[in-house]
Order: structure tokens, then C-alpha cells, then sequence
């Protein structure tokens, strides 16, 4: 929805920015990998996610984004009701259980083409070093839209 917003009306969302950067990061250099503080990057991705939604709805109509609807067709289980409820929770057992049914092992199996899930993932950590630059860039009081936008729309 960020990209789509920026793209079709030029609108930011300094908010939404902000988390991606940090949730990207986050990922990158969580060498502990804190169980509860996922839960909480998920649940305000959900809350950014639904505001982006809003947002796109409001000055864009009821349309859907066909990335988005064809990522929900191929991972149902982000955003559907056990998921909901399991985020709502805190169960990280139970969401960790469900995040290796669409991680990388199960793309492969999904897609089928490993050179094609490789240079997928390539782009997934090259978007986290990005956002360890950014992130530093902005503890200097230096931010650039450009980058929110090239993240946003990888």
C-alpha cells in the first residue's frame, strides 16, 4: 500500500517508513532473536498494514492491489484467523510454527526454482544492509524518501 500510495498520489507515510526501516533492521541484528519483540514488529506491521489500507481505500477507491491479493492467495495464513488470534495472543511457538510454512524452505518448495528463491532472498538481506545504512543515516538526521521507496517497492 505504501509503494502504491507514493506511486498513484504521492503521498508519504513518514510512520510506515519509519517501521519499515526499523522492522528490516531489526532482523538483521536481533542475533538473540527475542521471540516477544517479533510479536510486537508484528503487530504494528498489522496496524500499519491496516492504516496503509485505509489510507489507499480513501484516495484510491476499493481496488484491490493485485501484489498484495496475490501474496494473500499464496500465504493465506498471514492475516487469516488463526493468525489474528495467535498474534493477539502472543503464542511464539505457534507463530514460529506457522512461519515455516512459508519461509524459504517452503518457497523452494512452492516456486520450484531455486536460482529464482535465491536471488529473492539476495534482495530480501540487501534490503536489510540498506536499512542498516538508513538506519545510521537517520541517527545523523539525514533521511531520503528514495530510499523508503526503493525499499517499499522491492
Amino acid at each position: 500500500y505504501a509503494h502504491k500510495l507514493r506511486t498513484l498520489k504521492q503521498i508519504e507515510d513518514p510512520a510506515a517508513n519509519e517501521f519499515t526501516l526499523d522492522a528490516l533492521f531489526s532482523t538483521l541484528t536481533n542475533v538473540n532473536f527475542d521471540g516477544e519483540r517479533f510479536v510486537v514488529y508484528l503487530r504494528d506491521a498489522e496496524r500499519h498494514v491496516g492504516n496503509l489500507k485505509k489510507k489507499y481505500e480513501s484516495e484510491c477507491g476499493p481496488k484491490p492491489v493485485a501484489l498484495i491479493e496475490e501474496s494473500a492467495k499464496h500465504y493465506p495464513i498471514v492475516g487469516g484467523e488463526t493468525y489474528t488470534k495467535l498474534l493477539k495472543d502472543g503464542k511464539i511457538e505457534a507463530l514460529s510454527e506457522m512461519a515455516s510454512h512459508i519461509g524459504v524452505e517452503q518457497k523452494k518448495k512452492d516456486v520450484n526454482n531455486d536460482a529464482l528463491v535465491g536471488v529473492q532472498e539476495m534482495l530480501v538481506y540487501g534490503l536489510k544492509g540498506t536499512a542498516a545504512y538508513a538506519d545510521h543515516a537517520r541517527l545523523l538526521g539525514k533521511m531520503d524518501n528514495t530510499v523508503f521507496a526503493f525499499m517499499h517497492e522491492a
